[in-house]
């Protein structure tokens, strides 16, 4: 009786539908509709999934596997749409592969039907880096970050930010350390990224480097102007032992003194052990300089010498000594008997300072002139006028030039182009010397270029002028032509001519020119002529004379070149050509000529029989240049003109003349009828046998023909039979004898082989064997057949059982082939299995060994659904029944079952704490204690390090994950969070800066906030706590401030008070020029200190700059907005200058006018020799100052009238002196 299963056919009988997952939260990526990947971290991974009954009925969910720390809940289970909510907190999740499962009923049709659906989600390990600082920032040095990047999934991708800034970036970072990277004081973020897009960030904070802050004396020098002020540095705040200090580009040194310094501004360099500089201008004062206060009396004009200077000394040191000129030094302070001019005092006071003063004593009347000049007007003329009329004094005047006589003429004519001294002077005696200046333009100067005329006989020489000197513009002839602008002449013939040139004043110059003209060109030839009919192996050289070399060549239309040489010349008419340097050119033409044509002949005789050498070829030669040569092919020359014993072919053949010119002739020796024949063949049919046959026919000849074969005689048969296989050599004669033989080969097909591939049964008993079957030698076509089956083209045969077989081949001749082939079966395949239990409860550790055999090696292996592995161990089994699936190379099976066991789940009990107490400190405290698993347990706050001890101290504050690891390694965790005080920090600090530079009134005053309330301070280098928060009378600087609470925590914080920079003034100095007037400048700069600034100057100012100053000193006071004050001196003198007068005549007659010879300047002059020589030579006055005079005596007896003589050598100006020497006579008028 059979059984029968009715099914009702409509919509209900559906398995109920998969639900998707959805909603899932930001961060995660649904790989597919099952599977969630996300990034482990403190955050919560929630999605929902939602089946739909079609049906319309009710689906009901349960849930298995959720991962530990997670939930699953379901909302409207046993209804048309259930939800369900997963949601999980990473903080507690290990990264790896978690499985859970859903099963779905569908519980509404007749057929109950369920559906289990596994869901994966995958938590992927964050990326980390170990991030240390290995170098703090030291002053202008940067820090140093080391990087070790780990973890995650690689290659990973690290930046470094500074707030939200990118300033590095490394890609492929995996298992790289990154050092030597260097970052200025801030703080960074360290973002650790991997390729699925996990990450961790890590910061870090570089501080800031204190500041070095010396604190800096400086001292004025004695004098002003001075070399022995100094410098010197102490109390260096923030440097670190030992310290080394440098002014300027020199050296570093121990030493914190630099003596010896002049008044200015100096750079002070401090560096300290670390290397860190710090740089310092500092100016060292100058001292107020000494004062005079100066009462003069000036002398009515220069005639007069009854001047006098009286000088009261102040700012120096008491008693005062004073000096004039080059004069001793006294107490008198009175100068008298002086004459108009510029004096310098000296004042010194009791400590050697010196203050000179430049007292100019002007005349109350001074003498004047208007003067008018005529200058020449062509050089070298005496036509110059000067007219002079005096003013300003008494009249009437009287003038005089140079050392003549006083007249009461005021016009002087014809002078010469020179530099004048006249002399006016007023009934008074009152005068004035003043240097007049008659000029002439400079002498006409010609420049030619002349160019000669290019070749012989022409008329196109020229001349260019360029002028220079006179007064332009200029007009030019040539010869007796009229004059005009034009300076150049052209078209000049051979010939000698005079140039004109004149000035705007008519002021002219002549100058003689030759124009010249090259020799007439001339050309000479040589030539060769060609060797051989129609070649160009003539020459032709070409010699050029006169004119102008070099020499160019050229023959016909062809190019000019320095070669005189021409090469490669056929027989013809050519026109020469040379060319000079001028390109004047000249011709010639000549004529060469060439040998006869070179021509062959031949008589020929042709061969007998085909491939005999009995030809003959006889040459004959004409034209070219006898005698003649003959050859044939590639063989020598020789005289002889008949070539012998020739083959039937074609040759080449050769004549040669005296000048070895050739001429060649193909020439073909024609052959005899050739003997043909034509041969057929039968080869072997099968190897081994002697049934071959060749037929041979002779034709072409002259028949009847015979025939032999190898070395048989010859015969009139033509068939040769029962041949062997090999090689026969078949001869064919004609009557003439001529002969033809043809080689034949007669064959034998190789013996008839077989080749036999089998494949056995793959499993014991089955009857998948095959042979295959394959034939060689003998003659293809082949047919196949076993045992006693028919032959066929198929050579395989399959199906076969195992067992004995006999296969045949026979070839396209019928030739045979045999043999035995046996078929084997394998073993069956077995195998024994053995266990090891899964480790940890829902893990899937478990494992399975197997052990095979039979069959056909190798084995490979499975457990339920999973694919099969070469491995005999299989691995990755959770607890319950499996099957166990072995296959051998055959893929024959086997299969059995087995059971695998687990332990129960691992417990945390509870896990006790005490908290941290400061900041950073590690005096927290954490227990754990579990059940399940496999004892005994190991415990671990790092999940690297485990140990027996469950209690771990010296915890600082952060989360922290404890661990129970039991005896098979399996782990239980769980995340505790250990807490500390707040920080302290300090919210308000109040600084007051210090006001002036290296002043110490500064203050801080700073209150603490965080920690445990009450709160001590100190400020180090002290080392004592105190509620006192504000410090004063600082100097400028950084300072450390400690604060601690009432739980003994401290903090530190750097501290800079600030200053402003040292209060300092430069000083730009304008000087008096020569000419008098009260014009120099000085100009102050300010810098540093507080502004604004309050100025007063001593003579009395309150401007920044002052201005129109006579030469004297002048002291600037400066004070800032906090009185800090500073001190600035400048001394107003002449510029570089000096403008030295001598008279050239006296009267030392005591009348108070013009009583002494002497040196009369404006401005600053040295004297090295000032002497004064009577008319023998004799040395009757000498001096080295420059306010000394000669009163007319020697050895105090007054000298005769006349004429003497002086010579004045010494410099003029004061920064940059230049020499001065001047002489002159002197006229002594009693």
């Amino acid at each position: 009786m059979r059984e029968m299963t009715f099914v009702v056919i409509n919509n209900c009988n559906n398995n109920p539908p998969i639900g998707n997952i959805s909603n899932n939260s930001a961060g995660s990526t649904l790989i597919d509709t099952t599977t969630i990947k996300i990034c482990k971290s403190n955050g919560t991974l929630s999605f929902n999934i939602n089946p739909t009954d079609i049906d319309g009925n009710t689906i009901n969910m349960v849930a298995n596997g959720i991962p530990t720390g997670a939930t699953f809940t379901i909302s409207n289970n046993n209804t048309t749409n259930p939800t369900g909510g997963f949601s999980w907190n990473l903080t507690t999740a290990i990264p790896g592969t978690y499985t859970f499962f859903i099963t779905y009923e569908d519980n509404g049709c007749p057929l109950v039907s369920k559906q289990t659906q596994a869901y994966t989600i995958i938590v992927l390990p964050n990326p980390s880096s170990t991030v240390s600082i290995t170098a703090q920032p030291v002053c202008s040095q940067k820090g140093q970050i080391k990087i070790i990047p780990n973890g995650g999934t690689p290659p990973l991708h690290i930046n470094i930010l500074q707030g939200a800034t990118t300033i590095f970036t490394q890609y492929n970072a995996s298992g790289a350390i990154y050092d030597s990277l260097f970052y200025n004081p801030g703080g960074y973020t360290i973002h650790t990224a991997d390729t699925n897009g996990c990450y961790s960030d890590t910061t870090v904070v570089l501080n800031t480097p204190i500041t070095i802050l010396p604190n800096i004396t400086k001292v004025a020098p004695n004098c002003y102007n001075g070399n022995n002020g100094s410098i010197t540095i102490t109390n260096v705040i923030g440097a670190v032992s030992p310290i080394q200090y440098a002014i300027g580009t020199g050296a570093y040194g121990s030493s914190n003194v630099f003596s010896n310094l002049t008044p200015g501004s100096y750079t002070i360099h401090v560096k300290d052990a670390n290397n860190c500089i710090k740089d310092t201008v500092v100016v060292v004062p100058n001292t107020t300089p000494i004062g005079g206060n100066i009462i003069y009396t000036k002398p009515p004009c220069n005639a007069f010498q009854n001047g006098a200077i009286a000088i009261v000394a102040f700012n120096g040191t008491a008693p005062y000594q004073y000096a004039l000129g080059a004069g001793p030094y006294s107490a008198n302070n009175i100068f008298t008997n002086l004459y108009s001019g510029t004096y310098v005092i000296h004042i010194k006071d009791a400590v050697n300072c010196i203050r000179d003063t430049t007292v100019v004593l002007l005349d109350s009347i001074n003498v004047h002139a208007t003067v008018s000049t005529t200058n020449n007007l062509c050089f070298g003329q005496s036509l110059g006028t000067v007219t002079i009329v005096g003013n300003s004094g008494t009249s009437p005047y009287t003038y005089a030039l140079g050392s003549g006589i006083y007249t009461s003429s005021t016009t002087y004519v014809n002078l010469s182009a020179n530099t004048f001294l006249f002399h006016v002077k007023d009934v008074n005696g009152c005068y004035l010397d003043t240097l007049i200046t008659i000029s002439q333009p400079n002498p006409l100067v010609n420049t030619l270029t002349i160019t000669p005329i290019s070749c012989f006989g022409l008329s196109n020489g020229s001349v260019a002028i360029a002028t220079t000197g006179g007064t332009p513009n200029y007009q030019y002839a040539i010869g007796t032509n009229a004059w005009g602008s034009n300076n150049t002449f052209t078209n000049l013939g051979i010939g000698t001519y005079t140039l004109h040139i004149k000035d705007v004043n008519n002021c002219s110059k002549d100058t003689t020119i030759v124009i010249t003209q090259p020799t007439l060109l001339g050309i000479n030839a040589a030539f060769t002529k060609p060797l051989c009919f129609g070649e160009s192996t003539g020459t032709i050289t070409i010699t050029g004379n006169g004119g102008t070399p070099a020499y160019t060549y050229a023959i016909g239309t062809g190019a000019y070149a320095s070669t005189s040489l021409f090469n490669s010349i056929s027989a013809g008419t050519y026109t020469l050509h040379v060319k000079d340097a001028n390109n004047c050119i000249k011709d010639s033409i000549i004529t060469i000529t060439q040998p006869t044509a070179l021509q062959i002949s031949a008589s020929v005789v042709k061969n007998i029989c085909s491939s005999t050498s009995t030809g003959k070829i006889t040459l004959f030669a004409n034209g070219g240049t006898p005698t003649y040569q003959f050859a044939i092919g590639t063989n020598a020359f020789t005289s002889a003109s008949q070539f012998n014993n020739l083959a039937a072919g074609t040759y080449t053949l050769h004549i040669k003349d005296a000048n070895n010119c050739t001429k060649d002739t193909v020439i073909t020796i024609q052959d005899s009828i050739v003997v043909g024949a034509s041969v057929s063949t039968t080869n072997i049919s099968c190897n081994g046998l002697s049934n071959g046959v060749i037929i041979a026919n002779g034709n072409a000849g002259i028949s009847p023909y015979t025939y032999a074969v190898n070395t048989s005689a010859y015969s009139v048969s033509n068939v040769f039979s029962n041949l062997s296989s090999g090689t026969y050599t078949i001869h064919v004669k004609d009557v003439n004898g001529c002969i033809k033989d043809t080689t034949v080969n007669i064959t034998a097909p190789p013996p008839v082989g077989i080749q036999i591939t089998i494949v056995n049964p793959l499993c014991n008993g089955s009857n998948n064997g095959s042979i295959t079957v394959t034939g060689n030698g003998g003659t293809p076509g082949y047919s196949y057949a076993y045992n006693t089956n028919a032959f066929g083209a198929t050579n395989n045969f399959s199906a076969l059982l195992a067992g004995t077989y006999i296969v045949k081949v026979v070839d396209s001749k019928g030739c045979l082939k045999d043999t035995t082939v046996s078929l084997v079966n394998p073993s069956p395949v077995q195998f024994t299995l053995s266990t090891t239990p899964v480790l940890c409860f829902g893990d899937n550790t478990g494992t399975v060994t197997i052990s095979a055999s039979g069959g056909t090696p190798a084995y490979s292996y499975a457990f339920d659904t999973n694919p099969y592995q070469g491995s005999n161990i299989l691995t990755g089994l959770n607890a319950g029944i499996h099957t166990v699936h072995v296959s051998d190379n055959n893929n024959c099976i086997k299969d059995s079952t087995i059971n695998i066991t687990q332990p129960t789940e691992i417990k945390i009990i509870n896990a006790p704490l005490t908290n941290a107490t400061c900041p950073g400190f590690k005096d927290g405290v954490a227990s754990i204690n579990g059940t399940g698993g496999t004892p005994a347990y190991t415990y671990s706050i790092d999940g690297t390090n485990f140990g027996s001890n469950n209690v771990f101290t010296s915890i600082g504050a952060g989360t922290y994950t404890l661990s129970i690891k039991d005896a098979n390694g399996c782990i239980k965790d769980t995340i505790i969070t250990i807490t500390e005080l707040p920080p302290l920090t300090f919210p308000n600090v109040s600084i007051t800066p210090v006001s002036c530079y290296g002043f110490k009134d500064g203050k801080v005053t700073i209150a603490a906030s965080g920690g445990q309330p009450s709160y001590l301070y100190l400020m180090m280098p002290s080392t004592t706590y105190s509620v006192q928060n504000s410090f004063n009378n600082l100097y400028a600087g950084a300072y450390t401030i400690k604060v601690k609470d009432s739980k003994n925590c401290m903090k530190d914080t750097i501290i800079q008070i600030p200053s402003p920079d040292s209060l300092q003034i430069n000083l730009q100095v304008t000087n008096n020029n020569c000419i008098g007037n009260a014009n120099a400048s000085i100009v102050s700069v300010v810098q540093g200190g507080t502004q604004p600034y309050n100025y007063t100057w001593n003579p009395f100012s309150n401007d920044p700059s002052i201005f129109n100053l006579a030469n004297g000193v002048y002291v600037l006071y400066v004070q800032d907005a906090h009185n800090c004050k500073d001190t600035a001196t400048a001394t107003i003198r002449f510029d570089n200058c000096c403008l030295p007068f001598i008279p050239n005549a006296f009267t030392p007659n005591n009348d108070g006018n013009n009583d002494r010879f002497r040196i009369k300047f404006v401005g600053d002059i040295t004297i090295e020799r000032f002497s004064i020589y009577n008319r023998w030579g004799q040395e009757v006055f000498f001096t080295k100052n420059p306010t000394d005079s000669w009163d007319g005596t020697y050895n105090d007896v007054p000298q005769d009238g006349g004429t003497f003589f002086y010579y004045l050598k010494g410099t003029c100006g004061n920064t940059s002196p230049t020499p001065l020497e001047l002489k002159g006579d002197v006229t002594l008028i009693r």
